[in-house]
């Protein structure tokens, strides 16, 4: 008999309040020879598009020079949770760096107010850079957990008669 698996995926409209929900993510990027790198950055979540800010020092700064695919990682598990709480999504895509008048103020403004999570000291400029949701998977584990609840009171009602 063939294992169930739960969908666990976000809907549209959860992932979109989970992209809202946070402001750093890890970016994966590629060397001149092929090998990953990552790098945690602060991120903004508009219109579809998720915007990031990279140090013009960093070394995935460098890559995205000279291979603009990208994989951005977002997760979360809040302090003290469980298990069933955690949730995350990855897109992949092509970086596009954004500036002047194709970076919206609203943009600008949430990025330059977040501290870089490596080193939060350190002056807040640096590329933006975007990438879109046309390419992504999520998940979110709480829907396992609805999933066999909901399996086990199907089964205490059949076992009582009620269904």
């Amino acid at each position: 008999m063939p294992r169930e698996h739960a969908d666990i995926k976000m809907t549209p409209e959860e992932l979109r309040a989970f992209l809202h929900s946070d402001n750093r993510l890890v970016v994966a990027t590629l060397d001149a020879d092929g090998a990953g790198w990552v790098d945690a950055a602060v991120f903004t979540f508009f219109d579809d598009r998720v915007y990031f800010r990279l140090p013009v020092d960093s070394r995935s700064f460098r890559n995205i020079q000279g291979d603009a695919r990208v994989c951005c990682v977002v997760e979360s598990k809040p302090a003290a949770s469980s298990y069933y709480d955690i949730r995350g999504a990855m897109l992949h895509g092509v970086a596009a760096a954004t500036e002047g008048e194709n970076l919206p103020a609203a943009i600008a403004e949430a990025l330059a107010a977040l501290p870089d999570p490596v080193t939060p000291d350190s002056p807040r400029d640096g590329q933006i850079f975007s990438i879109g949701l046309e390419d992504h998977t999520s998940f979110m584990f709480a829907k396992i957990k609805y999933r066999y609840e909901d399996r086990a009171l199907k089964s205490i009602q059949a076992d009582a008669g009620l269904v």
